[in-house]
């Protein structure tokens, strides 16, 4: 299972903000795996937020700014998940 929080929903202008993952057994569907991390946003980033989708998650400037980067949220990703799974 995948979720992800957004600054919007234009995948021109907004931004992934926060990531959780749990990697289900395919038989019994108990947890194997989970994750879950803000992710690193700059001032203008944050700038082009939508106000509502940020009213939505509450993530403040300074959470996001002391985040890991997107490049360290993607390598603890495929650190705790590999690449032998399936999106759903």
């Amino acid at each position: 299972m995948f979720d992800v929080e957004t600054t919007g929903t234009n995948p021109r202008v907004h931004q992934i903000v926060s990531i959780g993952a749990l990697l289900l057994d395919r038989t019994t569907l108990d947890p194997i795996k989970s994750m879950s991390t803000l992710v690193q946003l700059s001032p203008e980033a944050f700038a082009r937020a939508d106000p509502r989708a940020m009213k939505i998650h509450c993530l403040t400037l300074s959470q996001l700014e002391a985040a890991p980067t997107p490049a360290e949220v993607v390598t603890r990703f495929l650190d705790t998940f590999g690449a032998d799974f399936y999106f759903c």
